[in-house]
């Protein structure tokens, strides 16, 4: 990224440099921190997305330099939680099971339609990696080539790639009889 934008400068903190060789900054981040690393960032939008401690140190640090999260913004590493299907009934479409099949070997599963996409398939031996607790939202995206699903996500996913068939396999969920994936 840093080589596309050429105004991205990165600056790189290790909390701890486990004894390694580390000539740069350690510890957690705070304002002192943030003020050697870059001196105007008190006046700056702040994008913070990493594990919750993390996140905590980078929101007291904004905090306590402006004393307000005005134009602070944040995404979790967490995929997010599974969300519960509505009451079912008879009428409704996501009682029951669905089918998922994978077009590349032709080889399909029955799952629960309150199942991922992603559990159901490397419960199946289908790896779709993915990244969500290390920061790379979007790692299982896949591609959807027919089928219906329910995709509860806060990003990591662009509107031109749903348009393109594209899913993120850790929120989505059956919505119809069968889904087939390009895998």
């Amino acid at each position: 990224m840093a080589r596309q934008l050429p105004g991205l400068k990165l600056r790189f903190v290790v909390e701890d440099d486990g004894g390694q060789p580390w000539t740069g900054a350690t510890g957690r981040l705070s304002s002192p921190l943030l003020s050697l690393l870059c001196p105007d960032f008190a006046a700056r939008d702040t994008y913070c997305c990493g594990p919750a401690p993390f996140m905590a140190a980078g929101r007291a640090a904004i905090q306590g330099a402006r004393g307000s999260l005005d134009r602070y913004y944040e995404e979790s590493f967490e995929a997010p939680p599974s969300t519960p299907a509505p009451p079912l009934d008879a009428g409704n479409s996501d009682a029951g099971q669905a089918e998922l099949r994978f077009a590349r070997s032709n080889a399909a599963v029955r799952i629960d339609r309150m199942t991922t996409i992603l559990d159901a398939a490397n419960a199946a031996g289908r790896n779709i990696p993915y990244a969500c607790r290390m920061g790379l939202c979007g790692t299982c995206k896949v591609r959807k080539l027919s089928g219906e699903v329910r995709m509860a996500h806060d990003g990591g996913i662009s509107e031109a790639d749903i348009a393109d068939g594209f899913i993120l396999a850790c929120c989505s969920t059956p919505l119809g009889e069968a889904v087939v994936l390009d895998l």
